[in-house]
Protein backbone atom coordinates (compact mmCIF):
# COMPACT_ATOMS: atom_id res chain seq x y z
CA UNK A 1 0.00 0.00 0.00
CA UNK A 2 1.05 3.29 -0.90
CA UNK A 3 1.78 5.66 1.84
CA UNK A 4 0.74 9.09 0.81
CA UNK A 5 3.17 12.11 1.97
CA UNK A 6 2.33 16.10 1.62
CA UNK A 7 5.26 18.02 1.22
CA UNK A 8 4.20 22.10 2.25
CA UNK A 9 7.34 23.89 1.29
CA UNK A 10 7.40 27.30 -0.24
CA UNK A 11 10.65 27.29 -2.15
CA UNK A 12 10.96 25.43 -5.17
CA UNK A 13 15.00 23.85 -4.94
CA UNK A 14 14.12 22.94 -0.78
CA UNK A 15 10.93 21.13 -2.63
CA UNK A 16 13.03 19.54 -5.59
CA UNK A 17 15.99 17.89 -2.66
CA UNK A 18 12.87 16.54 -0.57
CA UNK A 19 11.25 14.66 -4.05
CA UNK A 20 14.50 13.56 -4.74
CA UNK A 21 15.26 11.70 -1.55
CA UNK A 22 11.75 10.69 -1.61
CA UNK A 23 12.05 9.11 -5.15
CA UNK A 24 14.12 6.29 -3.19
CA UNK A 25 11.20 4.78 -1.82
CA UNK A 26 8.94 2.87 -3.91
CA UNK A 27 6.19 2.83 -1.30
CA UNK A 28 5.63 6.70 -1.00
CA UNK A 29 3.96 9.13 -3.29
CA UNK A 30 4.21 12.73 -2.78
CA UNK A 31 2.11 15.94 -3.04
CA UNK A 32 3.48 19.21 -2.95
CA UNK A 33 1.63 22.42 -1.79
CA UNK A 34 3.43 25.44 -2.41
CA UNK A 35 1.84 27.37 0.51
CA UNK A 36 0.31 26.47 3.69
CA UNK A 37 -3.10 27.80 1.52
CA UNK A 38 -2.67 25.44 -1.12
CA UNK A 39 -2.65 22.38 1.40
CA UNK A 40 -5.48 23.64 3.52
CA UNK A 41 -7.13 23.80 0.40
CA UNK A 42 -6.21 19.80 -0.66
CA UNK A 43 -6.81 18.56 2.81
CA UNK A 44 -10.66 20.21 2.47
CA UNK A 45 -10.98 19.01 -0.84
CA UNK A 46 -10.71 15.35 0.67
CA UNK A 47 -6.94 14.76 0.34
CA UNK A 48 -5.59 12.49 3.13
CA UNK A 49 -2.01 12.61 3.60
CA UNK A 50 -0.59 9.71 6.35
CA UNK A 51 2.35 12.17 6.60
CA UNK A 52 2.97 16.42 6.22
CA UNK A 53 6.44 17.74 5.83
CA UNK A 54 5.95 21.17 6.80
CA UNK A 55 8.01 24.56 6.20
CA UNK A 56 7.64 25.37 9.76
CA UNK A 57 8.29 29.27 8.23
CA UNK A 58 6.28 29.78 5.30
CA UNK A 59 4.88 33.09 4.34
CA UNK A 60 1.14 34.00 4.42
CA UNK A 61 0.25 31.55 7.10
CA UNK A 62 2.75 30.06 9.34
CA UNK A 63 3.73 26.66 10.21
CA UNK A 64 2.12 27.27 13.86
CA UNK A 65 -0.94 28.54 12.26
CA UNK A 66 -1.31 25.61 9.49
CA UNK A 67 -1.23 23.19 12.47
CA UNK A 68 -3.98 25.02 14.51
CA UNK A 69 -6.19 24.92 11.53
CA UNK A 70 -5.21 21.24 10.44
CA UNK A 71 -5.93 20.20 14.32
CA UNK A 72 -9.66 21.72 13.74
CA UNK A 73 -10.32 19.22 10.51
CA UNK A 74 -11.93 16.42 10.45
CA UNK A 75 -10.90 13.23 9.56
CA UNK A 76 -7.47 14.32 8.91
CA UNK A 77 -5.14 12.18 11.48
CA UNK A 78 -1.51 12.70 9.66
CA UNK A 79 1.40 13.07 11.24
CA UNK A 80 3.52 16.09 11.05
CA UNK A 81 8.09 16.68 10.46
CA UNK A 82 8.46 19.91 10.59
CA UNK A 83 11.09 21.30 8.39
CA UNK A 84 12.73 24.17 9.80
CA UNK A 85 15.96 26.52 8.93
CA UNK A 86 15.43 28.07 12.20
CA UNK A 87 16.35 26.21 15.66
CA UNK A 88 13.16 25.70 17.53
CA UNK A 89 13.25 23.31 20.50
CA UNK A 90 11.70 20.27 20.24
CA UNK A 91 9.20 21.09 23.25
CA UNK A 92 7.38 24.02 21.17
CA UNK A 93 7.25 22.30 18.04
CA UNK A 94 5.79 19.16 19.94
CA UNK A 95 3.09 21.72 21.79
CA UNK A 96 2.10 23.40 18.25
CA UNK A 97 1.25 19.83 16.96
CA UNK A 98 4.63 18.36 15.03
CA UNK A 99 5.54 14.80 15.91
CA UNK A 100 9.43 15.41 15.05
CA UNK A 101 11.45 18.28 13.48
CA UNK A 102 14.04 18.62 10.91
CA UNK A 103 16.80 21.30 10.68
CA UNK A 104 17.98 22.49 7.62
CA UNK A 105 20.14 21.66 5.81
CA UNK A 106 19.63 18.02 6.64
CA UNK A 107 20.98 15.30 4.47
CA UNK A 108 18.37 12.73 2.38
CA UNK A 109 19.31 9.74 4.76
CA UNK A 110 18.37 12.04 7.72
CA UNK A 111 15.09 12.80 6.02
CA UNK A 112 14.29 9.27 4.79
CA UNK A 113 15.10 7.90 8.26
CA UNK A 114 12.60 10.13 9.73
CA UNK A 115 9.95 9.19 7.30
CA UNK A 116 10.02 5.78 7.50
CA UNK A 117 10.19 5.67 11.47
CA UNK A 118 7.11 7.28 10.75
CA UNK A 119 4.86 5.67 7.88
CA UNK A 120 6.07 2.48 9.59
CA UNK A 121 4.33 3.02 12.44
CA UNK A 122 0.92 4.54 10.80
Amino acid sequence: MKKIILLVEDNPEHAEIVQLALSKMRDAEIKWAKDASEALKLLQEGFRPHLILLDYRLPGISGKEFLEKLREMEGVDARVIALTAEYISKAELIKDGCNNALLKPFLPDELLSKIRRYLNGS
